[in-house]
């Protein structure tokens, strides 16, 4: 795990294959000091910007065919309350943006993003 110190201060535990991802990504793991909004994303006239930001997260941790990232961490990168994230997500889903495809019913989901 890292122990970078802004990883640390939001709360954040990163294997080196995790931090590789996001790097890959376009995103600085460094503090993670910026992130990039794809086009797809930033001109989507049936998103709105909390919907345009979430998905921007869930795509940079998106690694191989799902998002690595949980409901928790998504909800310390955004700020958002975890009710505010599973909205987004439902929200998400039914606009086909976002599938889930593993749940054990309690404390873990799989999403992958298909736009």
């Amino acid at each position: 795990m890292t122990n970078h110190p802004d990883a640390e201060r939001i709360g954040l535990s990163l294997t080196p294959e995790q931090e590789l991802a996001i790097h890959q990504s376009h995103i600085k793991v460094e503090g993670i000091n910026y992130l990039t909004i794809p086009s797809q994303y930033l001109w989507a006239e049936d998103l709105n910007i909390n919907e345009k930001f979430l998905m921007s997260f869930i795509r940079m941790a998106d690694q191989k065919d799902h998002c690595w990232a949980s409901n928790t961490t998504l909800a310390k990168w955004t700020g958002l309350t975890l009710g505010s994230l599973k909205n987004l997500i439902v929200a998400l889903k039914k606009k086909g943006y976002l599938e889930q495809i593993s749940w054990d019913g309690r404390h873990k989901r799989v999403i992958k993003c298909l736009k």
